[in-house]
């Protein structure tokens, strides 16, 4: 984990993960919002997500699964 300064001066934390860590965190988010990676990944074909944290995850993960 580090941090980074942004334009603004303000610093962002950066986690870096390796492939089983990412696969948890996704199959974690996914879990929280009550979905599969499909149905989020139909609901983006559809361009009409359940929530605004579907969509935030959607651009999160987008097709990394597929």
């Amino acid at each position: 984990m580090s941090s980074l300064p942004d334009q603004s001066g303000d610093t962002a934390t950066v986690v870096e993960m390796n492939d089983d860590q990412w696969r948890e965190a996704v199959e974690q988010a996914l879990g929280r919002l009550h979905l599969t990676y499909r149905e989020l990944a139909e609901m983006a074909k559809r361009r009409d997500f359940s929530s605004i944290e579907a969509k935030k995850l959607w651009m999160s993960i987008g097709t990394t699964r597929a």
